[in-house]
Parts: structure tokens; C-alpha cells; sequence
């Protein structure tokens, strides 16, 4: 047994000063990845300065090897034994690996700003009496709230509607993609591409990689069309703020616009916002059928967890379509 203290990791020389021997550095690296994978499951993903600490640990080890076998080498006069040099080079090439390995760990392990959607806003389902209890007691107000800067967001009960149209309603319009989202007050104006649902029945969500692009959940109507469409968008990315960080400025009153790819710019006036905790998502009132072709803009919102990786809430903007115009 080593005398190190608990919580390390063999270092690049044992307990009687000797290098590494390939097996031993392959035994450290096993070691390695199970810690990996216990903190994972924690939600404590290895550092890249622990990564980087166990590979120039083996590499260490496989260094001084090196320098063994060319010292042996002058010794028996510079005769190279070829078997110790094939033992040598597998021995760099497990290195190599090993390196490669953990470059993976690196960005698959590592920290990263949870992305917005897609970790938990379910499909369409059955009404909130399925939903299973609510966790823990929260103050829900009745009714959706109007939204607005410095107006606290809360959430509704889970059996409230979704909000009364503060503007006239028009009548639906024809089916027609949507191709750009509109909102001049937070200086919106994003693609929109199409998204699905994962294995887990959770919606899609848009690629990081663009953060100003929008996702319509293709299962639903489109915008413009009877009932309610749903637009998920990212609050941040892993380096910047991305389309919807200012979602929860929006208020009752306020415009948005699709532009459709029929040419039409579909106008919805917003009903009420409201902020929703993930545990007891709102699921009837985003997704029941409506009279009218309605809105629904969500994005994430609330507290940022960085041991889970994940936003608490959900903010939700209800609108209504008020306006139709071909371009």
C-alpha cells in the first residue's frame, strides 16, 4: 500500500522510486477514467488540470523507461535489442493514446453553460393533472402575469388558461413555414429552423454553434395557423448571450413577427408572461388546442446550477395573432 494521502492518484513513480511500467501506467489511466466517470455521475466532471496532470504523469514514466534502455544500450557497447525497442515503441504508441483519450475527457467532461432548451421542456402530453404533485410548496398566482422589465415573473397554477387576448384576434391564416422571427423591442430578427423531439420526448433544441438561430417545434401548427406555436430559443451559449437573452423584457402589449415563407408577416400581440419552474412544467398551457392561431416564445430563466448544468425556470411568452400582411 502507498502512503499517499487519500484522494491522489499513484504518481509517475512508485513506491520504491521505480518508473512506471506500461502496465502500471495502464492501470493508472483505468484508475482515471473511473474516477471520471464517478464524478460524472456526481456532476463533477473532471478538470482539465486533472486530465492534463495524469497524462504527463504516464508520459513521465514512459520517459524515464526511454532513458533506461538507451543507458543498457552504451552499456552493452551499442547493440540495440530490438525487443526492448518494439517494447519501447508499443509502449509511446499506448502514450499517444492515452493522450488522445484524454483530450476527449477534456471537452466531454468538462464544465460547459448548460444550453437552454432541450434539457427538460417536454412535448405535447396529457393536462396537468398528470403531472404528479408539485414538489414543494411555491407561491403560483392565478392567473399569467403581464411581463415587462422590473415586474417580477411568477408562475401560474398549474390549472390556470393561458392568458386573455389584450388585442382583437384575427381569424387563422393558412399554413405557410416560418422562416424569421421578429421582435424590435429586445432587437430580435433570428432564422428559425425546424425541430423535433429527442428519444426522451423533450423538444429539440437549436444548434450552439449558431446562437442567434430559433427553433419551431414542426409538430405543432405553424405560426399563422389555429392553435398554439411553439418557438425555443437559447438564453446563452458557452462564451456569449444567444437570441433570446432578453426574453424576459417582453410584456403584455408588445408585438412579435413572423415572417412566413409565403411571403405573409404574421403579427402577434402579447397576452402575459410568466416564469415556470422545470419541475412542474405548464405542459396543457403551452400546448392545448386554441380557437385562435397563438404564440408561445420559451427559453430558459431563473437560477443557473453549475453542478447540474442547468437553468431552474422556464420563461414563456403567450401572444395571440393580431395582424396578417403579405410583404
Amino acid at each position: 500500500m502507498s502512503d499517499q494521502p487519500s484522494g491522489q492518484t499513484p504518481g509517475a513513480e512508485g513506491v520504491q522510486g521505480q518508473p512506471l511500467t506500461p502496465e502500471q501506467a495502464q492501470a493508472v489511466f483505468a484508475y482515471q477514467q473511473a474516477v471520471a466517470a464517478q464524478y460524472a455521475q456526481q456532476g463533477r466532471p473532471l478538470t482539465p488540470e486533472q486530465v492534463m496532470a495524469v497524462m504527463q504523469m504516464v508520459m513521465a514514466g514512459q520517459a524515464q523507461q526511454q532513458q533506461q534502455m538507451l543507458a543498457r544500450q552504451r552499456i552493452s557497447g551499442g547493440r540495440v535489442d530490438g525487443g526492448r525497442v518494439m517494447q519501447w515503441a508499443l509502449g509511446l504508441a499506448a502514450v499517444a493514446g492515452v493522450a488522445i483519450v484524454m483530450v476527449g475527457l477534456i471537452f466531454t467532461l468538462s464544465p460547459t453553460v448548460q444550453e437552454v432548451v432541450g434539457s427538460g421542456i417536454p412535448g405535447p402530453g396529457p393536462g396537468p393533472a398528470s403531472q404528479g404533485p408539485v414538489p414543494e410548496p411555491l407561491n403560483l398566482a392565478p392567473t399569467v402575469g403581464p411581463g415587462g422589465e422590473g415586474v417580477p415573473l411568477t408562475q401560474a397554477e398549474l390549472t390556470a388558461p393561458p392568458p386573455v387576448a389584450v388585442a382583437p384576434p384575427i381569424k387563422p391564416i393558412g399554413p405557410a413555414a416560418p422562416a424569421r422571427l421578429v421582435i424590435s423591442k429586445i432587437g430580435v430578427n433570428a432564422p428559425i429552423d425546424t425541430m423535433g423531439l429527442t428519444a426522451r420526448g423533450e423538444i429539440q433544441t437549436p444548434s450552439l454553434n449558431r446562437p442567434n438561430l430559433v427553433g419551431w417545434y414542426k409538430y405543432g401548427p405553424q405560426p399563422g395557423e389555429r392553435g398554439p406555436s411553439v418557438v425555443l430559443g437559447h438564453k446563452d451559449t458557452r462564451t456569449k448571450s444567444a437570441v433570446f437573452s432578453k426574453l424576459g423584457l417582453i410584456r403584455r402589449g408588445d408585438t412579435i413577427k413572423v415572417i412566413r415563407a409565403d411571403g405573409v408577416t404574421a403579427t402577434f400581440t402579447v397576452d402575459g408572461v410568466e416564469q415556470a419552474s422545470k419541475r412542474i412544467f405548464p405542459t396543457s398551457r403551452v400546448y392545448s388546442n386554441r380557437k385562435n392561431a397563438e404564440l408561445r416564445l420559451i427559453t430558459c430563466g431563473g437560477v443557473y446550477n453549475p453542478r447540474t448544468h442547468s437553468y431552474t425556470d422556464n420563461i414563456i411568452v403567450y401572444a395571440t395573432l393580431t395582424d396578417a400582411k403579405r410583404a
